[in-house]
């Protein structure tokens, strides 16, 4: 049986004709006509020319592009080494690094990191290498590259030693250098090693220009004396130089100066012919060795026949001297203050310096009132009262009802600024434990036209610094001390 597909093109249906039907020649030139099959449609003509779409073009602005691999972030890493005879730690910002300990962190690229250097136990910092140099703290290190940073912690300067000479030289002391040669005998007697010089100025060379790059010096009996040559031409001490070089302490007496504040030479005062003569018509200034401030180079004059002890001083180090605070302990310290407002008025001026200065606690005025001793004020199964410096006045609170010497006047103001030195200073009594009276306290501190009784702000001689003299009450320049309760 022969079948013809119906829509098959026409060369297929002409190889077909045989068996699709009649050929005729009419449809096609040369070619029959075929004719379908009873009930069966022939094919549609097919167009030849009919277009055909082509497939679509692509429009590659319309097609999203993969998303970018990003690449993976650049980082360095800062490694951190400690240094060194002292100890200290280094740190940066953010706390990623906490040397010794954690000494190394990496950081993005471009990140400036901050380092601190912090020396401890007395060290002192000697500087930076590597990515980082000199000797301030702190440094700022930017990380584009791998860095390595080194800190170097110096041990602890032994302090340089002082003292008061054991004895005593007329004003024909050899010139400085004689001066010098004596202050370099006692210390090899008191079994001091190191040179020596004393604290002498003259109207050529003034004493502060003495001592060169020296620095920190502590007493005989190891207690702070000053840190620097600045503080001790200020008379910024920290405790009086009372202590000989065999270690005893031989309370007020006189020392030879020449000099005045600032640690320069005295014109008022002279230099017994730059310390050559012995003449007792020939002066120079004096200090006394109970002051705790300038009172220590100058506090009077005296005839250069006259024998009195020298200031020595170690000079072969540049050492720090910084008393560290005591737990326990109260504070203690000085300001200006006109009566005329009673005994309330102190007590709310010491408070407020004490607020101004972040120091904690209640604070009074150590003053007698009428009927009252000043010590009365306060509690003296206490802790001992210390300085804002940290420097003990006494061992203990209850020591300054018995006390002789104070180890420290209580000078300093509450922001540990000013040193107060040959100021009046009111007490209201004779002494630490003797009631006031009326006449003695102006009054209860409420009368300016009547006098009070005052000692002297700079002295440790406990006698002279809550002394029996007496001054008008209208004067504005004198001190009182206030104590923590």
């Amino acid at each position: 049986m022969r079948k013809c597909f119906r829509g098959s093109l026409l060369p297929i249906c002409l190889l077909a004709a045989a068996a699709c039907g009649q050929v005729t020649t009419d449809a096609v030139d040369g070619a029959p006509d075929v004719d379908g099959p009873p009930g069966v449609d022939a094919a549609p003509d097919v167009d030849a020319g009919l277009d055909v779409d082509a497939s679509p073009t692509l429009d590659a602005s319309s097609v999203d592009a993969p998303p970018p691999i990003d690449a993976p972030p650049v980082t360095y890493s800062l490694d951190v080494r400690v240094d060194g005879s002292g100890t200290g730690a280094v740190t940066a910002t953010g706390g990623s690094i906490s040397c010794p300990g954690t000494c190394s962190a990496t950081y993005p690229s471009g990140t400036t990191v901050t380092l601190a250097a912090l020396p401890s136990g007395g060290s002192t910092f000697g500087g930076w290498s590597g990515a980082c140099s000199g000797t301030s703290s702190p440094c700022t290190v930017t990380m584009t590259q791998a860095r390595s940073v080194f800190a170097t912690f110096n041990a602890p300067v032994a302090p340089n030693v002082m003292f008061v000479t054991s004895t005593t030289h007329t004003g024909n002391l050899g010139g400085l250098a004689g001066a010098d040669a004596i202050c370099q005998a006692r210390a090899q007697a008191g079994g001091l090693a190191g040179t020596y010089r004393a604290w002498l100025s003259t109207s050529t060379v003034n004493a502060n220009t003495r001592f060169g790059a020296a620095s920190g010096w502590v007493r005989v009996d190891g207690k702070p004396f000053v840190a620097t040559v600045a503080d001790l031409g200020a008379g910024k001490l920290f405790t009086p130089p009372r202590i000989d070089e065999l270690g005893n302490d031989v309370g007020e007496v006189g020392a030879q100066t020449g000099t005045t504040v600032g640690g320069v030479f005295n014109t008022n005062g002279g230099d017994c012919a730059a310390w050559t003569s012995a003449a007792s018509a020939a002066t120079a200034t004096t200090g006394v060795t109970a002051g705790a401030s300038a009172m220590f180079q100058v506090y009077g004059t005296s005839g250069c026949a006259t024998a009195h002890r020298l200031y020595c001083f170690g000079v072969d180090r540049a050492a720090t001297v910084a008393p560290a605070p005591v737990a326990g302990t109260r504070k203690a310290f000085m300001r200006l203050w006109t009566p005329g407002g009673g005994i309330t008025s102190a007590d709310n001026a010491c408070q407020s310096d004490a607020n101004a200065a972040g120091l904690s606690g209640t604070y009074r005025a150590l003053l007698a009132t009428s009927g009252a001793s000043a010590l009365s004020r306060f509690g003296l199964a206490g802790g001992a009262w210390h300085k804002v410096d940290h420097v003990g006045t006494l061992p203990t609170a209850q020591a300054w009802s018995t006390a002789t010497y104070l180890d420290a006047p209580p000078n300093l103001t509450a922001n540990g600024q000013t040193n107060y030195g040959n100021y009046l200073h009111w007490t209201g009594a004779a002494t630490l434990t003797t009631a006031g009276t009326t006449a003695s306290t102006c009054n209860n501190w409420t009368d300016t036209a009547m006098t009070a009784s005052t000692g002297i702000a700079g002295t440790s001689r406990v006698s002279a610094y809550f002394g029996p003299g007496s001054y008008q009450c209208n004067f504005t320049s004198a001190t009182i001390t206030c104590l923590q309760l």
